[in-house]
């Protein structure tokens, strides 16, 4: 008798398990999708990340190709997902003169670290700019997160 009642809860079970999983959906729920723009990851914390792959000289200094847009008080942090030798460092210039808005921040193989806060109350039109003093050029590979968007 026992047997019986285990040999039936066990196919009650895998029943379910087959079934259930079509009944519960996105649609079922009424969960909307999560606004996304292309090439932003769309996070609970209100940040935006755009991704970087590019090599870091041995000697100089080095621009990201794009320009963000940061308005008053939002932050840049760098977080490099590499797993390469060799430090990065990183800092924000304005976009149209490259004139540094921040100090350099040395980052190492997979740490993050704030680079920039906007405080002067303005919105400001930026870059990254990179730079190592390693001997030889660092692959680094990770995320600009700009932080604390209200939508």
């Amino acid at each position: 008798m026992k047997a019986r009642c285990i040999v039936a809860m066990l196919m009650v079970s895998c029943l379910m398990a087959t079934v259930l999983p079509g009944w519960v959906s996105a649609e079922s729920l009424s969960m909307a999708p999560l606004k996304q723009t292309e090439g932003v990851s769309a996070e609970l914390m209100g940040t935006r990340d755009y991704d970087f792959d590019f090599n870091i000289p041995a000697r100089g200094t080095e621009y990201d190709s794009r320009t963000f847009t940061m308005s008053a008080s939002k932050y840049c942090i760098v977080q490099r997902t590499d797993s390469n030798y060799g430090t990065g460092s990183f800092r924000v210039v304005d976009a149209s003169t490259l004139a540094p808005l921040g100090d350099w921040v040395v980052i190492d193989r997979g740490d993050s670290a704030l680079i920039y806060t906007n405080t002067s109350g303005q919105t400001q039109y930026v870059r990254i700019e990179y730079s190592s003093r390693n001997v030889l050029s660092v692959h680094a590979v990770g995320w600009f997160k700009f932080g604390e968007f209200d939508d």
